[in-house]
């Protein structure tokens, strides 16, 4: 559980439609709970999996910024490094270390919107154990309001198709695509 989660910072915008934000703090986890085994793909059937708990604890800065133009055009960066301490070497394998993402946005016409995303997450590196594989997702989508709060959206994620752990032992496969309709209220 988190013991605790100070942060400070400093949010502004000194334009119209234009905003910022910039942070820094302090993370403490206790009993934080992770995999004691790390296999490359594929996993073998018998293989054990073995879970553990352990405190661990990390100082981040980071940032945000971002634009909207007329809410016809709309970009947005965002980055956060984090020093991670851990008191087992397997604890630091999913603990993101720096990420960065990037969002662009465009509403043609009122109804449709269209997004083009990317995420960065480079994984936390132990003294004795090697960095699992960066997460570099690039993705692509599209949402249509057919009336007053209910909307058709479609969504193509890891357009790069590469091998990468958001979760420890299951690989992401690939390219996935998503559609359906979302309805407000």
């Amino acid at each position: 559980y988190e013991q605790a989660n100070i942060s400070a910072g400093l949010k502004g915008s000194p334009l119209s439609d234009l905003w910022f934000n910039v942070y820094g703090g302090y993370q403490r986890i206790r009993n934080d709970l992770f995999c004691m085994d790390y296999y490359t793909e594929p996993i073998p059937a018998d293989a054990p999996i073995v879970y553990n708990l352990t405190n661990t604890s990390n100082f981040y800065i980071g940032g945000d910024v971002n634009y909207d133009y007329k809410d016809m055009f709309g970009i947005g960066l965002n980055a956060k490094y984090q020093n991670w301490d851990a008191d087992n070497e397997y604890a630091y394998l999913l603990k993101p270390e720096l990420s960065f993402g990037a969002q662009v946005n465009f509403n043609p016409i009122k109804q449709l919107g269209i997004n083009l995303g990317y995420q960065f997450i480079q994984r936390a590196k132990a003294k004795d154990i090697e960095r699992l594989k960066a997460v570099s997702n690039l993705n692509i989508g599209a949402n249509y309001e057919l009336f007053e709060n209910i909307s058709i959206y479609a969504k193509a994620t890891n357009l790069l198709n590469t091998k990468h752990s958001y979760y420890l032992n299951y690989m992401d496969q690939a390219m996935s695509f998503m559609g359906g309709m979302s309805f407000r209220f």
